[in-house]
């Protein structure tokens, strides 16, 4: 059976529902991959974490994983601008030869006013970017989910 493109949709609030990365979605690329190349050109596996990776030819790696933190605190940082400390992401399931593209999104357990911006220190060969939340109040964030899709080339 041919490979059915998914057509991809980005979330607007109150506009579209946007596509989930989801198992479901990952595993049709996955499949999708694995049937356009023969079987010895890919490998994949498992990290830490819940993290997977795709090693496709020419050297070029998928890798994804989310992280988890509890009682995220945002503070006043001055200037009536409330931040959380950086986040910072475990490592990656499998190193880049350089910092990756990434691709990155968030949950949070409670329905404030934030947004999510990169931290100052961007990615590396072994690690995702690191993010700080951002808000217009004092708050402790009770859970905060951040995801990622990483593409780039191997070490």
């Amino acid at each position: 059976m041919a490979y059915q493109k998914t057509q991809w949709k980005d979330h607007i609030e109150g506009v579209q529902v946007g596509t989930p990365v989801n198992a479901v979605n990952m595993n049709k690329i996955e499949e999708g991959i694995a049937a356009a190349l023969p079987a010895s050109a890919i490998s994949s596996g498992i990290g830490t974490n819940g993290t997977w990776w795709i090693k496709l030819p020419g050297g070029i790696i998928i890798c994804t994983g989310a992280q988890t933190w509890t009682n995220v605190a945002i503070t006043d940082g001055g200037s009536g601008i409330y931040r959380s400390q950086i986040l910072y992401f475990d490592a990656f399931p499998r190193p880049f030869a350089a910092a990756p593209h990434c691709i990155i999104g968030i949950q949070v357990g409670e329905s404030n006013p934030y947004w999510i911006a990169p931290s100052d220190y961007g990615a590396t060969a072994t690690k995702p970017q690191g993010c700080r939340l951002f808000s217009i109040k004092s708050m402790t964030l009770a859970t905060v989910t951040i995801s990622y899709i990483a593409i780039g080339l191997s070490s």
